[in-house]
């Protein structure tokens, strides 16, 4: 799979079963070209609906620039706001130098060559073979510190989601970043068996029921179902 220019996915995100969020990733539909190098710019974004809105608004927002071909990001940025809190960082990658400068620690962060941020880290595992038993491992650079990230594929199965049924493969994807926000730090993955390795579902465990995300729009088109001829 390669960054598809122009995709656009939306996610209906849920709470026992109720809808309290949406959920949004998107790749520009053109590159451009910094720094002499070419860039595709990709976006992510999650919103609190309804009453939760009201209650506890959630507004969070992430933007990266990437090499097109490595999917290493160039300079990322991201807001997140939870009711009154709001939290902020921009980091400028220097791959060839090793190094991160991140607004949020004070001395550049030694990096590995393969370093990436919160949304690359995500594409990038999208690009990659998927092989049954396989575990993936990285960093990324999030909150002024670099976090090791692992992705195990545990097994193929048929997905069910609203708006079909899919092959699909089950992806574990541990990190100790996730657990100050739901006390754990494992995510459950299922993307698409073709190769567009499309996200369909997502679950997290809260404290109290799980936050699930679930694929509604995609496009330019969606993966193959089991209905698909």
């Amino acid at each position: 799979m390669r960054l598809v220019l122009g995709e656009s996915l939306g996610y209906t995100i849920l709470w026992f079963g109720l809808e309290v969020m949406r959920g949004e990733l998107r790749v520009a539909e053109t590159p451009t070209v910094q720094d002499g190098r070419p860039s595709v710019a990709l976006s992510a974004s999650a919103m609190s609906t309804g009453l939760v809105h009201h209650l506890f608004s959630v507004e969070d927002t992430l933007s990266t620039r990437v090499d097109p071909h490595t999917v290493l990001p160039a300079q990322f940025e991201f807001t997140l706001r939870h009711g009154k809190h709001r939290t902020e960082e921009r980091v400028l990658f220097d791959h060839a130098g090793r190094r991160a400068v991140s607004t949020r620690h004070a001395e550049p962060l030694a990096i590995p060559p393969d370093a990436r941020d919160l949304l690359t880290v995500y594409y990038y595992l999208r690009t990659v073979p998927i092989i049954e038993g396989r575990t993936l491992t990285g960093q990324f650079v999030a909150q002024g510190a670099l976090w090791p990230l692992t992705a195990t594929v545990h097994r193929r199965g048929m997905l069910t989601i609203p708006r079909g049924t899919f092959p699909a493969w089950e992806v574990e994807v541990e990190t100790p970043w996730l657990e100050p926000y739901i006390r754990r730090k494992t995510l459950w993955l299922w993307v698409s068996e073709d190769a567009a390795r499309v996200p369909l579902m997502a679950r997290v465990k809260l404290p109290l029921g799980w936050l699930t995300a679930l694929l509604d729009d995609c496009r330019p088109s969606w993966p193959t179902s089991a209905e698909s001829p």
